[in-house]
């Protein structure tokens, strides 16, 4: 590949209606071993295209799953958790495939799971859920969760009737709402909320109820384990004062940095070309999602820039802002994040982190970039294709604006759970909602969860 004397050269491309502009940036003269001969590549964010991807796939209904002991229009008798001081009841299920997970949602969220593996068929389990909003009727919905088909294979739907919760026991919503108060000086009228259920499958071993809040500059989280630990912690977002987060909302400024150890046998070039399709299914994601909400136009995009480094500086750390603008000309001040990607067989650094991939947060500061945010090394082929576009654009970007592994993906009901294994996109805790009525999402909305000031 031939080099231009400026940073003034544009190729452009359509691809699956996302604009794709390629900008070459790199030194004249043949590639050696310098940092800095290799290019730059800049993707500025998507065109809003949407590809005809359904949203959600609704539930079949067969006999695979069945309510035990409770019937159409039954009642459900609840009690008090002592723990939480949430409302809690008891309900016996059956199903008739031993491999699949099991869920129940009760109004649309997801309450309850079990994802054991069970010798006789059919077998029985008691959940214990909370009926969220108190005393009322419930549509209750007992699904087979499955992960590869990525659809509710079989499910029972019924209507009970709950009753016996105590007038002063909290509901999920009020708890909430009275701890925002406390703990944040916050008045919100409606906090988004959803439920984390632990299970086999999840890294994080402690259900919990959770709520996030995106106010200002800062991302206010709330978290009630099932017991009774309450957690509050608090972040500043798009800001320079301490280590903090990038808003989910907006255009996100990346610059992705490749350093070759020179171990692996890859072409740096082959990293461009892998980042710009999982850029392309990201953006799509994001577009696809954004008009089930009804937006106008994408609620995230990324403008991606990347640069081939050479070989690092020195190794067991990452490259410096100050190294990468003497090298390439390019000013990591006028970026949001900063992707450092390793060639090296050894995973030098960023297996310091037990892992792959990693996180560092400290993104989107007003004075620019300082630091490292994303790191990912690729070991062989079968890591650059497979494992780095899903890291960076999916897992680790997702990081970088606040998610942490009990966050429910999407809506936090059935099908979210099911469709984890696709990417995580944790829509409803991002404020890609509108919960308070008033026709706007939260991220958006200049008064979110019904702030009242």
């Amino acid at each position: 590949m031939s080099c231009p004397e400026r940073l003034d050269i544009h190729k452009s491309y359509i691809v699956s209606a996302i604009l794709v502009t390629l900008l070459a940036a790199c030194t004249t003269g043949p590639k050696d071993d310098k940092q800095g001969q290799g290019t730059a590549t800049h993707t500025p964010a998507a065109d809003f295209a949407v590809l005809p991807t359904p949203y959600r796939t609704e539930a079949s209904v067969s006999a695979l799953v069945r309510f035990v002991d409770i019937d159409e229009g039954g009642t459900v008798y609840a009690d008090t958790n002592a723990a939480t001081g949430f409302p809690t009841a008891s309900l016996l299920v059956e199903s008739s495939d031993s491999h699949l997970p099991l869920g129940l949602e009760a109004d649309g969220l997801l309450v309850a799971i079990d994802t054991n593996q069970h010798d006789a068929t059919p077998y029985q389990v008691k959940f214990e859920w909370t009926p969220w909003h108190g005393n009322g009727n419930y549509v209750l919905n007992l699904q087979l969760l499955d992960w590869d088909n990525s659809s509710i294979p079989s499910s029972q739907v019924i209507t009970v009737n709950v009753t016996g919760i105590p007038e002063n026991a909290p509901t999920v919503k009020s708890k909430f709402i009275e701890l925002y108060r406390e703990r944040f000086g916050l008045n919100l009228v409606a906090p988004i909320f959803a439920r984390f259920n632990a299970s086999t499958y999840s890294p994080d071993k402690e259900s919990r109820w959770v709520s996030t809040a995106y106010i200002g500059n800062h991302l206010y989280e709330i978290d009630i384990l099932d017991n009774g630990t309450i957690t509050t912690p608090s972040y500043v977002i798009n800001s320079d004062e301490s280590v903090g987060f990038c808003r989910p909302s907006g255009t996100i400024r990346m610059l992705a940095v490749v350093v070759d150890y020179g171990n692996t046998g890859l072409d740096p070039m082959d990293v461009e070309a892998a980042l710009l399709a999982g850029l392309e299914e990201a953006q799509q994601q994001w577009a696809n999602t954004s008009l089930q909400i009804g937006l106008s136009e994408p609620v995230l995009q990324v403008e991606l820039t990347t640069f081939v480094y050479g070989p690092p500086p020195l190794t067991g750390r990452y490259v410096t802002p100050d190294e990468i603008r003497s090298a390439g000309g390019l000013d990591p001040a006028d970026f949001d994040l900063l992707v450092e990607i390793d060639l090296d067989k050894n995973n030098t650094i960023t297996g310091q982190y037990e892992g792959m991939g990693v996180s560092l947060g400290d993104g989107c500061r007003l004075l620019g970039i300082r630091r490292t945010n994303i790191a990912f090394n690729v070991r062989d082929q079968k890591s650059l294709e497979n494992a780095m576009p899903g890291s960076i654009f999916h897992h680790e970007l997702i990081h970088s604006m606040g998610w942490m592994h009990w966050w429910p993906n999407q809506s936090g009901d059935s099908l979210s759970w099911v469709n984890s294994r696709k990417g995580w996109e944790p829509s409803l805790l991002f404020g890609w909602r509108d919960v308070d009525g008033d026709g706007v999402i939260e991220i958006l909305d200049p008064t979110p969860y019904g702030l009242i000031q």
